[in-house]
């Protein structure tokens, strides 16, 4: 059973909300995005329950400005590589903030791009656009601009919104076909809505997208005036929020049901009944268990090394018991992750596996900390040598 722990509600000067958030006030004022979905832990991935098409664009939901270059945006084109990559951004920080959601978003491929902005001066309070063409890459972490050409800029009037005219000339510096002007100019005048509606101290969409002859907005940045949320309550429920306890936050997104304890032994089994089972048979010898796990589901590497590292990281274990009964033929992936988290590591736990039928070959590198424990009845005299041998 998961353990509860405190939400923290982080209300900043200025409110810059998430992407997820900003794309479904899109979809709520007719802006087009793609077809994406939401997830907080990786069971959607594990089970292959997402209908998204592949190749997909894997966003950590953090505010980060960097976060492409930090990890915080990749791209997956099958289920194992989505994962993987979710499983690693999923426990990393990403400037010093946890990732407790990620936008899984279709790829889009298209032909052009551009940027539309609207800013709030702080001095007089008149509103600027500034648009210009927006020449982006694919690249291994997802979408990244590089440069702009034919930015033009405009002060706009909140009485009269986006004039007919500064539509069409924007289209015509931007050198857009014509058939592709009406559509432009709605999602213009869409943006201006939702900018005005709400208020806004800054909108930035970049890119906004061609794809054939339809218009996607890709990226997209919105802060909130805070001094205008008194006119909008339904913006209140909008904010970030941390997990204190990171040992909880990480297990949770990484699927896996969890009790946490007081003591120095963790226990991973394929349900958390079978590691209370554990527990129990250690806890006669006087030992107690820190955390409790079960993995249910598939365990491939990347998801076996992110428990491992989030135990040692976040928990005051001094060793790992692993005990699964199934077929030890599905346990290669457990057996590929264990060894990079002992190779990977600085200092790993010692790794006590019991998994009948399965043989272990030990490698050079971790001769120490890979224990096989032939039988139950063999279990506490080997975890006494290891309880010595760390203290």
């Amino acid at each position: 059973m998961h353990r509860a722990f405190s939400i923290v509600i982080i209300f900043l000067g200025a409110m810059n909300i998430l992407e997820f958030q900003s794309k479904k006030f899109c979809r709520e004022f007719g802006i087009p995005v793609p077809e994406s979905i939401l997830i907080n832990n990786i069971q959607p991935i594990q089970n292959r329950s997402i209908q998204l098409k592949f190749p997909l664009i894997l966003k950590a939901q953090v505010a980060s400005k960097k976060r492409a270059r930090r990890g915080g945006i990749c791209l997956a084109r099958s289920w194992e590589e989505a994962a993987s990559l979710s499983s690693t951004m999923f426990t990393t920080l990403i400037d010093e903030q946890p990732v407790h959601r990620i936008l899984v978003e279709e790829m889009v491929d298209f032909q052009s791009g551009y940027s539309v902005s609207f800013a709030r001066d702080v001095n007089d309070y008149s509103i600027h656009m500034i648009a210009s063409q927006s020449f982006s890459s694919l690249e291994e972490n997802g979408v990244r601009t590089d440069h702009k050409e034919n930015e033009i800029k405009y002060v706009i009037d909140p009485y009269y919104g986006i004039l007919d005219a500064i539509g069409h000339e924007l289209c015509s510096v931007l050198e857009l076909d014509r058939e592709n002007w009406e559509a432009f100019i709605s999602i213009l005048g869409n943006l201006w809505k939702l900018f005005s509606y709400l208020e806004l101290k800054q909108l930035d969409i970049n890119p906004l997208v061609l794809s054939g002859s339809r218009f996607f907005v890709l990226g997209i940045d919105i802060e909130i005036d805070k001094y205008a949320l008194f006119r909008h309550p339904e913006l209140e429920n909008i904010v970030s929020y941390a997990c204190t306890n990171d040992l909880a936050d990480n297990l949770s997104k990484l699927d896996c049901d969890f009790s946490i304890m007081d003591g120095n032994i963790c226990v991973i089994s394929q349900s958390i009944e079978m590691s209370t089972a554990i527990r129990d048979v250690i806890k006669t010898n006087h030992f107690e268990a820190s955390v409790l796990v079960g993995m249910h589901g598939n365990l491939f590497l990347e998801r076996i090394h992110r428990v491992l590292e989030t135990v040692q990281k976040h928990s005051s274990s001094m060793c790992v018991i692993i005990h699964f009964l199934d077929s030890a033929s599905i346990y290669a992936g457990m057996m590929d992750g264990i060894r990079e988290y002992l190779s990977g590591s600085d200092n790993p736990l010692p790794i006590l596996v019991r998994i009948p039928g399965l043989e272990i070959r030990k490698q050079p590198e971790d001769s120490e900390n890979l224990i096989k424990i032939p039988s139950l009845d063999e279990l506490i005299p080997i975890v006494n040598q290891v309880i010595d041998r760390t203290n």
